[in-house]
């Protein structure tokens, strides 16, 4: 945990906290910061870097105690697009969402190549599948570490 003590005047900074490898607890990938107010922490906006051992608070300046942990899951919907090497939208494709248990989802591409799983939980591993009947795909599966910064899924296929 961390302990800021600021200056006057101070109204909004980035906050860079950083830590080693041997701090890690848990999923690193998933690590959020909190600011911690009388034994409650409330969670900031933040993002992870695993590579540089550090998470950033853009915006978010607060003196007082701070603390690094894993996210709380949340349930957001997970979405993306099927498209041919034009960009025109692959219709009736069928995806599968696979969770880390074994679990899974299915749904199909509406007319514009779009797809969307709803209630999906943050902080989480998934494979995302593309099982095309007319099309072919270099990759037709991603694995996923869902969270709320994660952008849309696409998959590209290698013909029209």
């Amino acid at each position: 945990w961390w302990n800021l003590a600021g200056g006057t005047g101070i109204t909004q900074a980035d906050i860079a906290f950083g830590y080693g490898d041997t701090d890690v607890v848990g999923s690193e990938i998933w690590y959020r910061a909190y600011r911690v107010v009388s034994g409650s922490a409330t969670r900031i906006a933040s993002t992870g870097n695993t590579t540089t051992n550090r998470v950033t608070a853009v915006g978010a300046f607060s003196i007082g105690d701070w603390t690094l942990a894993e996210g709380t899951s949340a349930p957001r919907t997970l979405s993306g697009r099927v498209t041919n090497p034009n960009g025109r939208g692959a219709s009736l494709v069928l995806v599968s969402l696979t969770d880390e248990l074994g679990g899974i989802r299915y749904t199909m591409t509406n007319p514009f190549g779009y797809y969307r799983f709803q209630d999906v939980l943050t902080y989480k591993a998934y494979t995302v599948r593309v099982t095309p009947k007319k099309f072919s795909f270099a990759a037709p599966s991603r694995l996923v570490e869902f969270d709320e910064l994660t952008p849309p899924v696409d998959f590209v296929s290698t013909d029209n």
